[in-house]
């Protein structure tokens, strides 16, 4: 098997560990009296969306991961029943930020492992290259 073939199965296991997760929490969900709410939706909704898009254009599901990961730090989606929250200031300004610290953990894993694919990230060329790459299978 080719070395390329193998770092594109590579770059599916934090996908895998994501989609563990929401089997789990959905496990929990179903056997203890939490509700879900907004973060938990949004959650399944990004995975579910980063899912077809792996496989439709794997580059495009690598950086759509990249950026669900990212909204899961941030608080906005999350795949665990807990949800920590962090208060950063004084009392009267204080700031409440809600995330899940295993997102940190996610997101070192799913650089580590898909490194090659943000290489020039924050070049034009890159993006110009991405865009000729979803536009040549179009019929």
């Amino acid at each position: 098997m080719k070395r390329e073939k193998v770092n594109q199965y590579l770059d599916y296991i934090p996908l895998l560990f994501l989609l563990i997760e929401v089997v789990l929490l959905i496990g929990d969900i179903i056997t203890t009296e939490y509700l879900i709410s907004r973060p938990h939706y949004l959650g399944f909704f990004f995975l579910a969306l980063v899912s077809c898009l792996f496989f439709w254009k794997h580059k495009v599901g690598v950086l759509a991961l990249a950026f669900t990961l990212l909204l899961g730090i941030l608080g906005f989606i999350s795949f665990d029943i807990a949800i920590a929250i962090m208060t950063i200031g004084k009392s009267s300004n204080s700031v409440n930020l809600q995330f899940q610290p295993i997102f940190i953990l996610w997101i070192l894993l799913h650089v580590i492992i898909s490194r090659r694919h943000y290489f020039g990230i924050a070049s034009k060329k890159y993006w110009t290259e991405l865009k000729e790459e979803l536009t040549a299978n179009r019929p």
